[in-house]
């Protein structure tokens, strides 16, 4: 069996969203499907090849209709059929993706130390912007090893400003030195 690729889908609803001028519905409708795959109960369900399609279709209706488009009960439909609904939350990221590229908008996957405030998001952002010359749109993560600042990556590009790197970095010096 093939494997599935999220990508696809999302290249595909986002091509069906451009030309409906639907893109805003789109990701409404996909954080609404994808919110739905963190439910175990649900994915196992939806995914398993012993529940009859019609079945599972019938659930998707019951779950989905009136708070998603028509079109995107249609997508999960077709998902589990092919017992792929886990894929939901990968089209979504995917789709996001593409609806960036279109508005030339750059993604940053920032890691921290802590939670970040609203104001230091867009201050790191502009900054971002700067050094990149293109909007940014950020994903932090918190990983208490980096001790202090930021890692980031936008694209191809590493900016590292992590206490963790610069100590590491100052212990090779001494090292070296010595």
């Amino acid at each position: 069996m093939a494997t599935i690729s999220s990508r696809r889908f999302a290249q595909a609803v986002f091509q069906i969203a451009s030309e409906n001028n639907s893109i805003d519905q789109w990701l409404g409708d996909l954080e609404v499907l994808a919110s739905a795959t963190r439910n175990p109960e649900f994915i196992q369900f939806v995914n398993s090849p012993r529940v009859k399609s019609d079945k599972k279709i019938q659930v998707i209706k019951e779950s989905f209709t009136g708070s998603v488009s028509e079109l995107a009960v249609n997508l999960t439909c077709l998902l589990s059929g092919r017992n792929s609904v886990s894929l939901l939350q990968n089209i979504a990221d995917d789709f996001q993706s593409f609806v960036d590229l279109n508005k030339g908008v750059e993604r940053a996957d920032v890691t921290t130390a802590v939670e970040l405030s609203e104001l230091q998001k867009k201050d790191l952002s502009d900054k971002l912007k700067e050094i990149v010359g293109k909007d940014i749109s950020i994903e932090t993560h918190i990983d208490e090893s980096v001790i202090g600042g930021f890692v980031a990556r936008v694209g191809d590009l590493l900016v590292d400003g992590s206490i963790k790197t610069k100590l590491s970095n100052m212990e090779r010096e001494l090292i070296k030195g010595a």
